[in-house]
């Protein structure tokens, strides 16, 4: 009986795939996405000043920048099958909405461990952007399209990322860092509530109601070998990216003695090659590698490993250009990835499950947040020295990557979802 209701919904879900409206769906998405990232990565762009104010060690940075993704861990898996429960467009707008409100009561904070309170609020909310925005794309947009889809996307991560690290620091220079916090909050509340208006959904109320099993839905996830894998692998990944974002301004401005000004145009541009980075590796795994998740990623991680390395060259004397250049290749790999990533697990899971199974994922994909930024900032603390922290994170990668090689190979999935909803 279950499977007749499914396999009867898919049909329409299926012939949506063709329509127009898919580019509203994915205009809003990303929208959303941006907003609620321009609010969950603004910590990192106003992180020398909360540095120097709050009077910040390099743990306490570490434990700034994880802690919204430590609360998006806790509530990914709930979010993941709300999205696939109520639908995608109630989690869309609440999610956002929340998140911007969170950050807000952070910029009243006057201490560290406030803060640090608020900003795991933040991430407990900003959880729902990715589950509910990646099931609208796996509903709206045929398997020929996906990757790059959700790569365009995911791309809402770095943009708002990128416009934090433009405008954030600007805004606490002249004045203070809690008006950053409060303008990157009223951003994403204002966008989240006018993409709403925008955004309608594909599957009815009852369709949902009709296919959603979700303590089955979760034991089967939780029995896949392939998506344990996948997202156990891409925790090194994440946590490059964090390190990145975290420590980019900080390595340069204490290694290159570059000024605060150079150190956040240097972080942006990081930002914003991750956006370049995720619609080419989009492209790159759809047209190239005709559907293949895998072999991308593996590219993805070595160039990022290479990176790791290569910041052992740069030193006081390093040509700026040359600066340039090699955090704009760390951020169109350490920040690429994420797009082709979520298409990855989605397609392991299959369209029914795909809210549920991202859930999942980035829950597992938080320890790469939380743990190995924390590690880098304690060997810089213990060393003195960004050396040690780079030939570690460079292993890392390397570990990551042998992991995710080690995830079966499968035809590609494209039906979108086995008829009865099973993970593979």
């Amino acid at each position: 009986m279950i499977r007749m209701t499914q396999t009867q919904s898919a049909a329409p879900l299926n012939a949506g795939q063709s329509s127009p409206y898919r580019w509203v769906v994915l205009f809003v998405a990303t929208a959303i996405q941006t907003g609620t990232s321009f609010v969950s990565q603004a910590v990192a762009a106003l992180m020398p000043f909360l540095v120097s104010q709050l009077h910040l060690s390099n743990a306490q940075v570490a434990l700034s920048v994880g802690a919204v993704n430590f609360g998006m861990a806790l509530t990914s898996i709930p979010f993941g099958q709300w999205v696939d429960r109520f639908g995608e467009k109630v989690i869309l707008v609440a999610g956002s909405v929340l998140t911007g409100m969170s950050v807000l009561a952070a910029s009243f904070t006057r201490g560290f461990w406030w803060l640090l309170v608020c900003l795991l609020f933040t991430g407990v909310c900003a959880a729902s952007s990715t589950p509910a925005g990646s099931k609208a794309i796996m509903t709206w947009f045929p398997y020929s399209m996906r990757a790059l889809a959700i790569s365009i996307r995911q791309t809402g991560v770095a943009a708002g990322g990128f416009l934090a690290a433009l405008i954030l620091p600007a805004i606490a220079t002249r004045s203070d860092w809690r008006h950053g916090f409060v303008t990157a909050s009223v951003s994403a509340m204002a966008v989240s509530l006018a993409c709403g208006f925008a955004y309608r959904e594909r599957a009815s109320r009852r369709e949902r109601a009709d296919g959603w099993r979700p303590n089955r839905q979760l034991r089967l996830l939780l029995r896949s070998r392939s998506l344990w894998l996948a997202s156990a692998g891409t925790t090194a990944y994440l946590g490059a990216q964090f390190v990145i974002l975290g420590y980019s301004q900080l390595f340069l401005h204490e290694q290159v003695q570059m000024s605060v000004y150079w150190t956040s145009v240097v972080l942006a541009l990081v930002l914003f090659m991750g956006i370049v980075g995720r619609v080419i590796w989009g492209m790159v795994s759809d047209r190239l590698f005709a559907g293949a998740r895998k072999p991308v990623m593996l590219l993805i991680g070595g160039i990022a490993a290479a990176e790791c390395l290569l910041m052992l060259c740069v030193r006081a004397h390093t040509p700026g250009w040359l600066i340039a250049v090699l955090f704009a290749c760390f951020g169109f790999s350490a920040t690429g990835w994420n797009g082709v990533w979520v298409t990855w697990i989605s397609e392991l899971a299959g369209r029914e499950q795909a809210g549920t199974a991202v859930g999942l994922g980035m829950t597992v994909l938080q320890v790469g947040s939380l743990l190995y930024p924390l590690l880098f900032g304690a060997l810089i603390d213990h060393f003195h020295s960004y050396s040690v922290s780079w030939v570690v994170l460079f292993a890392i990668v390397c570990l990551g990557a042998l992991t995710l090689w080690r995830v079966p190979d499968r035809p590609a999935d494209r039906a979108a979802a086995p008829a009865d909803g099973r993970a593979v």
